[in-house]
């Protein structure tokens, strides 16, 4: 009964991660536009 819970969490984890590194990383290229600019 523990692991389907376990495996959403994990989903969810996961997809929260990779929409915050897709975040950093557009924050990161506009950082650097401005900079360059």
């Amino acid at each position: 009964d523990m692991l389907p819970t376990s495996i959403v969490m994990m989903t969810i984890g996961g997809g929260l991660l990779l929409v915050v590194l897709v975040g950093v990383k557009q924050h990161m290229a506009k950082k650097q536009v401005d900079v360059s600019a």
